[in-house]
């Protein structure tokens, strides 16, 4: 009878010395099956491989002395088409060629294989989509003595907690100039309407501060200066600021009579001066703080020791 290789395995019934008739039939038979093994094996294989063509189902574990040669892999029991492991189309590392693919019908996922893990079993701890390029992880994502580089446009709509550098930079400016009508360098936005759009500057263990723009206006303060917000006073605001002061505020001067023989540059407690006019007229109101001669006190006249004064604190 015709061999039944490859579509099934052959039966031979036992044959038994001076018992059974060995027809040349018999010997056909063993012939047909052997011819229908070495088609299947091919005359060009080596001495130490087998190889198979067609689709091919193997049972159990394998134990492979060597590592296994093969076109790829194609994981069809998995979701979706195309699925594998595959040679590449080039030796290159691009977004057009590479020397090993790893194909995925949408995503690929990496997940631990032991449990009690801050990223649950059968859980992904990153995955990436195949379709679209991007990478997500649930920890973080860390360049040992490398950038995080973008091609073109770059790194855009960077959302994390922190994003850590040693002597790098965030990027460069876009125009020339500062009165540019639009973003000209890298942005810091404000977390929601009305929020300042700060930076944080950190001199660990020494010196912390928070800069940026609050309200409308460039401010410093916060951390180390506790909860204060100061404006920066610039070529833009100074009238604002210096007209909105009130009279002996910090930073404001006044004609004030004060101590004899007080040198330019000396400080006095505000309560040993009063508010005077030109002439050594006093109003008769002291002032608070401390404050620093702009001018010089001689004699004890009324008018020789009124001078111009700066509140400092």
């Amino acid at each position: 009878m015709p061999t039944n290789f490859p579509g099934s395995v052959d039966t031979f019934s036992v044959k038994v010395d001076n018992v059974s008739d060995v027809m040349a039939a018999d010997v056909n038979n063993l012939q047909d099956a052997m011819v229908a093994v070495q088609n299947r094996i091919g005359t060009t294989a080596a001495p130490n491989f087998v190889t198979m063509t067609g689709d091919q189902t193997i049972g159990g574990i394998k134990t492979f002395s060597s590592s296994p040669v093969a076109p790829g892999l194609n994981l069809t029991s998995a979701f979706g088409g195309g699925n594998g492991v595959y040679n590449g189309n080039g030796d290159a590392a691009s977004s057009t060629q590479a020397n090993l693919q790893i194909r995925s019908w949408f995503g690929i996922g990496f997940s631990p294989s032991i449990s009690g893990q801050p990223v649950p079993q059968n859980e992904n701890a990153v995955w990436i989509d195949t379709r679209t390029g991007n990478l997500s992880a649930r920890g973080n994502i860390t360049s040992t003595g490398g950038q995080f580089v973008g091609n073109g446009a770059g790194l855009t709509n960077v959302n994390a907690t922190n994003v850590t550098g040693t002597a790098g930079q965030l990027g460069y400016s876009v125009n020339s100039t500062i009165g540019f009508g639009g973003r000209g360098g890298p942005e810091v936005t404000g977390h929601g309407g009305g929020a300042a759009a700060m930076m944080s500057f950190h001199r660990p263990g020494i010196f912390a501060v928070n800069f940026g723009l609050d309200g409308n206006d460039i401010a410093v303060g916060g951390w180390s200066f506790g909860n204060v917000s100061w404006r920066i006073l610039h070529q833009g605001n100074w009238r604002g600021i210096i007209g909105a002061a009130n009279v002996g505020e910090v930073g404001t001067y006044a004609l004030m009579r004060g101590p004899v023989s007080i040198s330019t540059g000396a400080t006095v407690a505000g309560s040993s001066l009063v508010f005077a006019n030109a002439a050594g007229g006093t109003l008769g109101s002291s002032g608070a703080g401390t404050w620093r001669c702009m001018g010089v006190t001689d004699t004890p006249l009324g008018d020789a020791t009124t001078t111009l004064w700066l509140r400092i604190s």
